[in-house]
């Protein structure tokens, strides 16, 4: 015998809902409200009330507050309905191109890369995702504390997109646990051994472009973007380049003189300092990273990121007591006073003066 429907009676046009029986159903609960009238030629009357269903539910209560919300907002309770099928990587597609006015192409691509990292969310609609799963993807992804960095902050703009348009209500990512510390337990400078080591290993493919960031400061991908004849002059051994802060944007460094020689190896006019074999093209990140940078690290038994290559520049500056003013302009940070910066320069020897005192 079939189970009879369990009816809640609301007062004439504040729709109804019933439960529509069975133990299978993960929400057996619907709310429907009225619509107009329709023909039924088996009804004495002749026609009979219309129905709309809004929406099927888990509980009976869960119908009640829909039908309550319908009652009190419909547009408002319609757009959320729409909305609860939009995923997050539908978001993440909404939000990308918007992002790209704004961010660099460098930013850009950590977004990128993150949302891969964050596969497991992406056909999840993201009014299901909570702080929890956010959480989740962070703790479970196997990235460095940067790239971490850069995931969470992608899953929080993604978020602070979807609450803009009134696909959300509130930013879930924004509630995760910030990653912080990062600098201080991610990068260490190379050793006077390890430094000895490089030197000793200077005949294998780039051992030098290591050396030339230990002696000259320069982030990885500000060497990479240093062009012979622009950024590399020869006739007065410096570097002419820089970017990331208004401090070390095209920062002058003097060239060491331990690293000259293969500067000068290197050098061809018009062309990247750093360039692929191939194309003599701009070498991409990825690219020194992954088929020389760190294979050099584990032929030499290393643990070493590119970036500690500056921290070890900063390192041995400090070890020959250079003075602020001369480190500040030779890593391209701001002055540690606004006097000294606005008022004290220095010069191109002075700095040279300075660079040379690194021990070879």
């Amino acid at each position: 015998m079939a189970r009879t429907k369990k009816r809640t009676r609301n007062a004439n046009g504040e729709g109804t809902i019933y439960h529509l029986g069975g133990k299978s159903r993960s929400r057996p609960w619907v709310a429907k409200i009225p619509e107009g009238i329709e023909f039924d030629p088996h009804l004495k009357k002749g026609y009979r009330q219309k129905y709309k269903t809004i929406g099927y539910y888990e509980t009976e209560k869960e119908a009640k507050i829909a039908l309550l919300e319908f009652q009190i907002n419909p547009t408002h309770f319609n757009h959320v309905k729409k909305t609860q099928s939009i995923k997050f990587k539908d978001v993440y597609e909404m939000w990308l191109p918007i992002a790209a006015r704004k961010k660099t192409n460098k930013t850009l691509g950590g977004y990128k890369a993150g949302f891969k990292n964050a596969s497991k969310i992406h056909d999840i609609p993201i009014q299901n995702l909570k702080t929890a799963h956010y959480q989740m993807v962070l703790d479970e992804c196997k990235l460095s504390p940067s790239s971490k960095i850069k995931l969470r902050s992608l899953l929080i703009a993604v978020n602070k997109y979807a609450v803009q348009e009134d696909i959300l209500e509130k930013n879930y990512a924004a509630f995760t646990i910030p990653i912080t510390d990062v600098k201080s337990k991610m990068h260490k400078p190379f050793t006077n051994d390890e430094i000895k080591t490089l030197w000793d290993n200077i005949d294998l493919p780039y051992v030098d472009t290591i050396l030339i960031m230990i002696y000259s400061g320069y982030r990885i991908n500000e060497l990479l973007n240093l062009i012979c004849g622009v950024n590399v002059d020869l006739d007065k051994n410096i570097f002419i380049g820089g970017f990331k802060t208004k401090a070390g944007k095209n920062r002058i460094v003097p060239i060491h003189h331990k690293i000259l020689p293969y500067i000068q190896t290197r050098y061809e006019s018009g062309l990247p300092l750093i360039r692929t074999s191939r194309s003599n093209s701009k070498m991409k990140y990825q690219n020194y990273r992954n088929n020389y940078f760190d294979k050099i690290m584990r032929k030499l038994k290393m643990d070493h990121l590119p970036h500690d290559c500056r921290h070890t520049f900063a390192t041995l500056l400090n070890n020959v007591n250079a003075n602020n003013i001369t480190v500040t302009k030779l890593i391209g940070h701001k002055s540690f006073d606004t006097t000294e910066r606005v008022y004290i320069h220095k010069n191109i020897e002075q700095l040279r003066e300075t660079i040379e005192k690194i021990p070879v």
